[in-house]
């Protein structure tokens, strides 16, 4: 559970996210910029995508070698319950 925040930090956020605003406007109506912003988005989330995938593996392993079932189904695997023939 989240602590509670004190009003001088409830302040030091406000002003911190007032400066992420006014730079997220400047970035919004400079057209170069927020190209060069969604191509740089669209590689970090790729990025991301690839670093979730590998730590997915990895816990799936420690899984295996704890004796634990797995969290996620096997992709090859076939749901005969719910298959169509």
């Amino acid at each position: 559970m989240d602590q509670p925040i004190t009003p001088e930090e409830a302040r030091w956020r406000a002003e911190a996210d007032a400066r992420t605003l006014a730079e997220a406007d400047v970035i919004n109506n400079d057209p170069n910029r927020k190209n060069e912003a969604l191509t740089a988005a669209k590689r970090v989330a790729s990025e991301m995508e690839q670093r979730s995938k590998d730590v997915e593996k990895e816990a799936d392993a420690m899984n295996k070698l704890a004796g634990n079932p797995s969290n996620t189904p096997d992709k090859n695997s076939i749901d005969l319950k719910n298959s169509f023939y």
